[in-house]
């Protein structure tokens, strides 16, 4: 009945920005409701109207310890984010000015509660600075003064929220998204959340970026023609610990104590000029590591490959998914490179060969991986020569109904000299 009372009482208001405006020409606004009884932070009052959320009211005696608060909710789960946020709000008042003005509203609310007896006022207005002497936070005092210093923590965590969550790749275009997140900061409903509870919500409101025990992952994206949102893989199993999540690109470390570099020959994974996933990492029941893999989707990601450092630090490995044992060894990992490589591309070097994949590419070879970490053996449906000049083993794509092939490395020579010959050397 409450519910329905409160939806009988409010009006949802509209606020349409400007088709295709970047975040940084137009501005972020940061607004708070002037009402009879008082002046609040917007989120503050919409978050339990619209989304039924309890406001959690410690720890606020001053503007400093209420976002230290609310960031220390954040770290519990996404300490990477936090670390981002304090950088953020170390310089927010060197970043800012106060101005004794009342501000002209900026239409980038999106879908907002208009409350009864209350106006909806601009109190902060962000952008990135045009030059060195610009202020990138723009306060009005008239209203600013007004606030409690557990409303002013709530306004300064929306302008660290969506200045994140305005970045690409996939940038929020108006504050709904960060002030729902902002509002349930400010809630108890984020209290004593699972890990499972903080990346579902982040994902159900496609916040894009997060991390799990260190490593950061993609939760959704936003298609740059359609303007659509999808969601990426995140599976958790019935005890919380993750089954499946989605690999940011870029540099990532700490895989069950081994290296990865994740990118192309160096590069960070591109389709269509658009970075992309690095693929799904999935888990054992106890955590442990069990597979990483490319995404299995349209515009997947053939010529994204990983750079893996074994234990010992010499040499490296390149693959496409990577599979471990319930002890965090890899035991064995597949490398895919069909139909878009232009140039060779070197896999790794073994017992003084250089095994590389020529164009147009390989459709898989599966590498074994002994318990020292020692390459054992390849399997590959497809050619395989040896340019004994250059001490190269070639690999290409395989005729129709090829039998399988393998290579033992343990006796090399032995296994080179079975070969044929390579008609012609990719290094000619």
């Amino acid at each position: 009945m409450k519910k329905i009372l409160v939806t009988a009482i409010l009006t949802l208001i509209p606020f349409f920005s400007q088709a295709r405006d970047t975040w940084y020409e137009r501005g972020d606004g940061g607004f708070a409701a002037v009402c009879k009884d008082g002046v609040r932070t917007y989120e503050l009052k919409e978050a339990p109207a619209r989304y039924n959320y309890t406001l959690d009211l410690g720890q606020a005696s001053s503007v400093d310890e209420r976002v230290e608060y609310l960031i220390s909710k954040v770290e519990k789960y996404n300490p990477q984010r936090a670390s981002l946020y304090r950088g953020w709000y170390k310089t927010f008042f060197q970043e800012a000015e106060m101005l004794p003005y009342t501000f002209q509203p900026i239409d980038d609310m999106g879908l907002a509660i208009k409350f009864p007896d209350c106006t909806i006022e601009l109190v902060v207005f962000q952008r990135a600075p045009k030059n060195s002497k610009e202020a990138r936070y723009h306060i009005s005092s008239v209203w600013w003064d007004q606030l409690s210093a557990y409303d002013k923590g709530a306004l300064v965590m929306h302008e660290l929220i969506y200045r994140e969550l305005s970045l690409p790749p996939s940038p929020q275009t108006d504050s709904e998204t960060p002030r729902k997140f902002n509002g349930w900061l400010n809630s108890v409903n984020s209290n004593n959340v699972s890990v499972q509870e903080y990346l579902t919500f982040l994902q159900e409101n496609f916040i894009t970026r997060a991390e799990y025990k260190g490593i950061p992952i993609l939760l959704s994206g936003k298609d740059d023609v359609t303007e659509e949102w999808a969601t990426y893989p995140l599976e958790f199993y019935t005890n919380g610990e993750a089954h499946r999540v989605t690999l940011d690109n870029g540099s990532a470390r700490g895989f069950v104590g081994r290296d990865f570099i994740l990118g192309t020959a160096g590069e960070p994974c591109v389709y269509e000029g658009k970075l992309q996933t690095f693929g799904v990492l999935n888990f054992y029941p106890d955590g442990m590591i069990q597979q990483i893999t490319r995404m299995n989707r349209e515009g997947s990601l053939q010529a994204c490959v990983a750079t893996y450092i074994p234990p010992s630090g010499r040499g490296f490995y390149r693959a496409n998914s990577w599979n471990f044992d319930q002890n965090g060894r890899l035991y064995e990992f597949n490398f895919t490179a069909m139909g878009n490589l232009n140039t060779y591309l070197d896999i790794m070097d073994i017992s003084g060969w250089h095994l590389r994949v020529v164009p147009p590419g390989i459709g898989n070879v599966t590498f074994l991986v002994g318990a020292d970490y020692g390459l054992q053996s390849l399997k590959l449906f497809g050619n395989v020569c040896y340019d004994s000049p250059h001490r190269t083993i070639q690999l290409g794509d395989k005729p129709s109904l090829a039998p399988a092939q393998s290579l033992n490395f343990q006796n090399m020579e032995q296994e080179v000299a079975k070969l044929p010959p390579c008609a012609s050397s990719i290094l000619q």
